[in-house]
């Protein structure tokens, strides 16, 4: 096992990667903290309206991911990035100023265009690390998403609470730059030299793939989306993945809150294991269905005539 981490971070230019990639997860994972607590403390509009504005960035973030992957596919790294970094400076940069009719269209868009850094890492992992110790390498980004996850509201909420959240949006927003200005320098390879032009990316196991991505996790999801996208068309299969991840942290609070209404911790972790384990055996159902068809039918994409 010390092997086969000490493999992955042997690998030329990963390392780098990587602590961009910690870097840009902590303020986009910390956002929606600092976002509720601008709306209460800032405007005194309560936690009601602060929750409607961080759900907007979710969604945002939810349906630009795809289309983002799809950017990469087609346009490359930088190209995404000179958009994404204007975007990402003026929404961080002058959100705090807004009132919240206006703060709601801003972090709509913020969240369309934010820094994909899930779908950046996921990519370059199955571009730069051997196939033999990939998962390794997935299983070492999920640790610091899980770092990220305890640092970035952390920090996020210590800025707004002990400062104010103005500062909190800038020092957030700034991260998110330099991490954006770190990735267009490093420039990570996206693509295998295999990359073909993108056809049919959405199969059928791919889709059961990121139901269990929503229900649960996330080195096992990813290996196995980067396995079943086509080359030509990874960005785009990552981006949906990051979409999957993101609704289904959020999908999961609102089911856990009803779980707590109804009876208390007790019923909260029993209504998300049991939603787990029954998106789980869907997804197991659909793959054995899956299975039994011709693998013509299964896994290859359309011939895409000249």
């Amino acid at each position: 096992m010390t092997s086969a981490y000490r493999q992955v971070f042997a690998t030329p230019g990963l390392r780098s990667v990587m602590v961009l990639g910690l870097l840009a997860k902590v303020p986009n994972l910390g956002i929606a903290a600092v976002i509720v607590l601008h709306v209460v403390n800032g405007l005194d509009l309560g936690f009601g309206p602060g929750g409607i504005a961080a759900a907007v960035w979710t969604a945002g973030v939810g349906l630009g991911a795809p289309f983002q992957g799809r950017a990469l596919d087609r346009y490359g790294l930088r190209a995404l990035l000179a958009i994404v970094v204007v975007v990402q400076a003026v929404f961080w940069g002058f959100a705090p100023l807004l009132p919240y009719p206006a703060l709601l269209a801003a972090t709509f868009l913020g969240g369309l265009l934010t820094l994909p850094v899930f779908t950046i890492l996921r990519l370059t992992l199955a571009v730069l690390v051997a196939e033999e110790v990939r998962h390794t390498a997935y299983v070492a980004d999920s640790i610091t998403t899980d770092i990220a996850y305890m640092a970035g509201p952390s920090i996020g909420i210590l800025l707004a609470s002990q400062a104010s959240s103005t500062v909190a949006f800038l020092v957030m927003g700034g991260l998110v730059v330099l991490a954006a200005l770190g990735f267009a320098v490093v420039n990570p390879s996206l693509r295998t030299a295999q990359a073909a032009a993108a056809g049919r990316w959405l199969t059928g196991r791919l889709a059961c793939v990121l139901g269990v991505t929503f229900g649960v996790a996330l080195a096992a999801t990813a290996s196995a989306v980067s396995a079943l996208a086509p080359a030509g068309s990874k960005g785009v299969a990552m981006g949906a993945y990051a979409s999957a991840m993101m609704i289904g942290n959020v999908a999961g609070s609102p089911l856990a809150g009803a779980g707590l209404d109804l009876s208390g911790p007790v019923a909260a972790f029993a209504l998300i294991g049991c939603a787990s384990v029954a998106i789980a055996g869907v997804a197991f159902l659909a793959d054995r269905r899956l299975g039994r068809l011709p693998a013509e039918t299964r896994l290859t994409a359309p011939r895409l005539q000249p």
